[in-house]
Order: structure tokens, then sequence, then C-alpha cells
């Protein structure tokens, strides 16, 4: 049976976790492990890994690659899911609205209406999307 879910989790976070030189390092593993200790699940979004791979890349740290893969298929903490098309119609619609600002990313926007539409918080160290998450709850 699948644990319940807590949270969606932003490639900030995910980046975090697994960097040991990225500056907010130690807060993720505090989150993280507090899911967990909660016996609950994060959910993670087909849009935010392929971010997350891609930060990872462009800063050549592919060596975190690997990690990811082997945290998302052996640890119970993390639900992937996949963006379907009506999602991506309802994001579109929500960061028109919001007149596409220029520091979210669509990935970002995503985020934003998954949290509103399942009433998850969203788990990032990305103050302009912390913000709008908390405008839009």
């Amino acid at each position: 049976m699948d644990q319940p879910i807590s949270c969606l989790i932003d490639s900030t976070a995910l980046l975090a976790l697994l960097d040991a030189e990225h500056p907010s390092s130690a807060r993720a593993s505090e989150v993280f492990d507090h899911i967990k200790s909660k016996n609950m699940q994060a959910l993670i979004s087909d849009y935010v890994l392929e971010q997350t791979f891609s930060a990872l890349l462009s800063k050549n740290k592919g060596m975190l690659l690997a990690p990811i893969l082997t945290l998302l298929q052996n640890d119970p903490l993390f639900r992937l899911i996949d963006i379907d098309l009506q999602t991506l119609s309802k994001t579109m619609d929500l960061a028109q609205e919001h007149g596409y600002q220029p520091t979210l990313s669509f990935t970002d926007w995503t985020l934003v209406y998954l949290s509103t539409s399942l009433h998850l918080p969203v788990i990032t160290f990305n103050k302009p999307l912390r913000n709008l998450c908390k405008q839009s709850a």
C-alpha cells in the first residue's frame, strides 16, 4: 500500500539533498528526514527530474545522476509522477493568469498548479517559487 503524500519536491530541494556542496544541503537533509520519520512520501514530477538532471549536467556534476536514479528506485520516500496533457493545459492557464514571471520556469509553474490542485506544499529553496506557492494556497 502506498504511503500518504506529504509534499511536492522542486529541483532545488532535490539538488540540495544530493549535493553536499549545496548551501542548503543540511536543511534539505533535515526536511527529507522529517518526511521519512512521518512515514510519508514526496512527489517528484518528471519535469522536476528533467530540470534536476539538466542542472547537474550544466554544473558538470553528472556523477550525481546515478545516485538520483538509485534513490528513486530504492527509497520509498519518493514517488515519481508524469505530467499529463490536462496538467500541462491547466499550468499554461495559471501561468498566463499570473502574467508569466521571468524568474519562474515552466516546471515551477507546474509545481504551483499541482500544489494548488492537490493541496500539497512545495519543498523548494527557490524564493520566487516559494512566494508564489504561498500566494496561491
